[in-house]
């Protein structure tokens, strides 16, 4: 997946580009110029999960710190608005009013993907 970056974001990662790559079931490498981080989720509960990020910088000489802590910090407020979301998403799917009902095709082809995945595995008996 290509995405463009918000300019806050770019001028901490170094770049107006960004690729995102997913390995089923639960690793993802978000790759910018100079930088990589991996998010591995990790299923605790039913509804609950552990992200573990990794950083990797192409450039660690002593210059670059205050650029790669500033990648770090723009990478823990994006992942801070992301758990704010999933939050509210799991209060809405444990209220009254929800029930399920049909993924998004413009929205959500990832998650119907995942879905998918998911369910060849368990009728093979993979977990």
């Amino acid at each position: 997946m290509f995405l463009a970056q918000p300019r806050e974001t770019s001028a901490a990662r170094g770049g107006d580009r960004a690729h995102y790559f997913w390995l089923y079931p639960n690793f993802m490498i978000n790759h910018y110029a100079g930088v990589m981080d991996t998010n591995l989720v990790v299923p605790l509960a039913v509804d609950r999960t552990r992200v573990v990020f990794d950083f990797f910088f192409a450039d660690v000489s002593a210059a670059a710190v205050a650029a790669n802590r500033r990648s770090v910090t723009v990478a823990e407020r994006i992942q801070n608005e992301d758990v704010a979301i999933c939050e509210s998403v799991q209060r809405g799917l444990a209220s009254r009013a929800y029930r399920a009902g049909r993924l998004s095709v413009r929205r959500e082809a990832g998650e119907h993907l995942f879905h998918r995945l998911l369910a060849a595995d368990l009728r093979r008996g993979i977990r």
